[in-house]
């Protein structure tokens, strides 16, 4: 229930942007002030699935520090997103959030950014690197996709990312308002539609 996404400048900055809206079994819609997407250190990471998942990731979750010499390797980033990831799946497992079937783990959906790399960690936590320089996931990621394919080349990673968030939605009804946006530079702004 929500749409996250990201793009990637040539500068290496990278943006993301979610919805705020929460909902409940129920049907019920309640919107929140804790957001979906936050910063940890050099990490810029956005969650779907749910809250409860990414208080852990953003609470109780010690991530790796980076090493100098990453930002200059592209191998190098490989070898760190697998110790992210055993990072972030082991805190979600201490914390009683991950479920086991057939000796696996799942936990839910994120993306996870630093020095000018994308990666969208899926619910086994396998991970991937999009071909795109922009991405999207959640309830409303087909929307958002589609959007950003349209105005990633013309408009900047924000307009491009707010567009998403808006077509989404328009057309699902688990995407709502305020949109939040940020870079890994800084940049925080909320958008109330």
């Amino acid at each position: 229930m929500t749409l996250v996404a990201a793009q990637i400048c040539k500068d290496g900055t990278v943006w993301m942007g979610a919805d705020s809206l929460s909902g409940t079994y129920t049907g019920e819609k309640r919107m929140r002030k804790d957001t979906k997407i936050f910063t940890s250190g050099p990490y810029l990471i956005g969650f779907t699935s749910s809250y409860r998942m990414g208080q852990i990731l953003r609470h109780k979750t010690t991530l790796p520090k980076l090493l100098p010499k990453l930002a200059a390797h592209a191998t190098s980033g490989h070898k760190h997103i697998v110790k992210v990831i055993d990072s972030l799946s082991e805190s979600l497992f201490e914390n009683n959030y991950t479920v086991e079937k057939d000796n696996r783990r799942y936990g839910g959906e994120f993306i996870i950014s630093w020095s000018g790399r994308l990666y969208i960690v899926e619910s086994d936590f396998q991970y991937h690197m999009p071909l795109t320089p922009y991405c999207c996931i959640g309830a409303g990621e087909a929307y958002g996709l589609g959007a950003m394919h349209a105005s990633n080349k013309s408009h900047t990673p924000e307009e491009s990312i707010l567009h998403a968030l808006r077509a989404a939605s328009e057309f699902s009804c688990f995407v709502a308002p305020p949109f939040i946006i940020r870079n890994t530079a800084g940049y925080k702004k909320t958008y109330k539609k």
